[in-house]
């Protein structure tokens, strides 16, 4: 390589180079000296982009490295197919959106069937519970109004030794 020296005379030999008086030698020298230095510049910036392109196929390389393989993907491919394929199996009876629609109507009527009629059924187990006290309280009334008339009237022979009830009057003050 040269140092700065010589390089400060052949730019000056460059700076003759524009003038129309020279010989061919110089002129030729002149014209290597620029293309040696176009050269240099040109080398810097290959070299420059030649790093961001290394840069650039390292990133790339990174970025690959965590791509799924080709046998990966078609093995978790594989499996989405027989889980679809085993789900339309499974499922192929599902309803479509309008079969669902009508089938929970339906379901809907019914439940309101079931709580009308649950409502009856309640409504008849009270009236059963009025009924039976009705029946408990007529029983009662009757055997406390036999129990009157047995106490005036008393069944079988009274031979006297029997207590009769007698109710008497208070008497009028």
């Amino acid at each position: 390589m040269r140092n700065d020296n010589d390089n400060d005379i052949e730019h000056s030999k460059c700076n003759e180079c524009t003038n129309d008086n020279i010989s061919i030698r110089e002129f030729l020298e002149c014209r290597l000296i620029a293309l040696e230095k176009a050269t240099t510049v040109a080398a810097y910036g290959l070299d420059r982009r030649l790093e961001g392109m290394n840069e650039f196929r390292d990133q790339l390389r990174d970025q690959t490295s965590t791509f799924i393989t080709r046998n990966e993907h078609d093995i978790v491919i594989q499996r989405l197919g027989d889980d679809i394929k085993y789900m339309r199996e499974q499922f192929g009876n599902l309803f479509s959106r309008k079969e669902y629609e009508v089938s929970m109507a339906n379901v809907s009527s019914d439940i309101r069937i079931l709580r009308e009629s649950k409502a009856t059924l309640d409504g008849k187990a009270s009236q059963l519970s009025a009924n039976i006290a009705l029946t408990i309280s007529v029983i009662g009334i009757m055997l406390s109004l036999f129990g009157v008339v047995h106490n005036f009237y008393p069944l079988g022979k009274n031979d006297g030794t029997q207590p009769v009830a007698v109710y008497t009057l208070p008497a009028k003050p």
